[in-house]
């Protein structure tokens, strides 16, 4: 949490804009072809196993995820993210 607080801070002293999780994820939903996953449990395994499926298939899609993906892990990033070339984003 202090990390989040210093980053707001940081982020007001130098005039950038902050935006909640919510609006960023609208605005992302504009700009690309969405897949959103909602439910109760198993959100975030099924968001998994779309994004494999959709690479895979060689569609370079984006993703926003709550949990980490091993395979974006691996290639050295936090893992819930990830910027693809294609039109789809998956969240």
């Amino acid at each position: 949490m202090k990390i989040l607080l210093y980053e707001v801070q940081k982020a007001k002293q130098l005039n950038i804009p902050i935006i909640k999780r919510s609006e960023l994820l609208a605005l992302i939903a504009e700009s690309k072809k969405t897949i959103a996953v909602g439910g109760t449990s198993g959100k975030s395994t099924t968001t998994a196993m779309l994004f494999a499926i959709l690479e895979h298939a060689g569609m370079q899609p984006s993703i926003i995820s709550g949990a980490g993906l091993t395979s974006i892990i691996k290639e050295g990033k936090i893992g819930n993210a990830k910027s693809g070339k294609g039109r789809l984003v998956g969240d």
